[in-house]
């Protein structure tokens, strides 16, 4: 799973001096919407790899990698961004598999089953959240620029 943290401490000088005279930014919708277009982002990153890797069979792996909403803990927003829900079986019946499961076996691999059958590890998130760190850290960047801009002025 992958997901984003805002933590001033790992701001640059100039952003940390901005944000401690700015009241409360990180409350500012504008904000939820800076993490949810770097989200967006990084999904449709993920999603284009496992394109490229061949795993589009049924497509639902594929169509099931997008971003949670901003959600809130020990005073930090995040999003996740993971493969969601269930698979489907023929005929439209729920199978009790998630994707999550199936995105773990194609990352990591699996030797054996049941439920899934002998998968090479594919290492289709890892390398493209570390591929996609720099793209998505300036969109946050840029966006936290424009939201203290718009608010301070400056």
């Amino acid at each position: 799973m992958a997901k984003f943290d805002f933590d001033v401490s790992q701001a640059d000088e100039n952003i940390y001096a901005r944000l401690s005279a700015a009241h409360d930014v990180a409350n500012n919708p504008e904000f939820d919407a800076v993490l949810e277009r770097a989200a967006g982002r990084l999904a449709g990153l993920l999603r284009e790899k496992l394109e490229r890797l061949g795993l589009r069979k049924s497509g639902q792996l594929i169509d099931s990698v997008r971003p949670t909403k901003v959600k809130v803990a020990k005073g930090q927003k995040h999003i996740d961004v993971y493969p969601q829900g269930y698979r489907d079986k023929e005929g439209g019946r729920r199978n009790a598999h998630r994707n999550a499961m199936v995105g773990y076996a194609h990352e990591y691999g699996v030797m054996r089953g049941p439920p899934l059958k002998p998968t090479a590890a594919r290492h289709w998130m890892g390398g493209t959240v570390d591929e996609a760190y720099d793209e998505v850290s300036k969109i946050m960047r840029d966006g936290l620029d424009e939201i203290l801009k718009n608010n301070l002025g400056g």
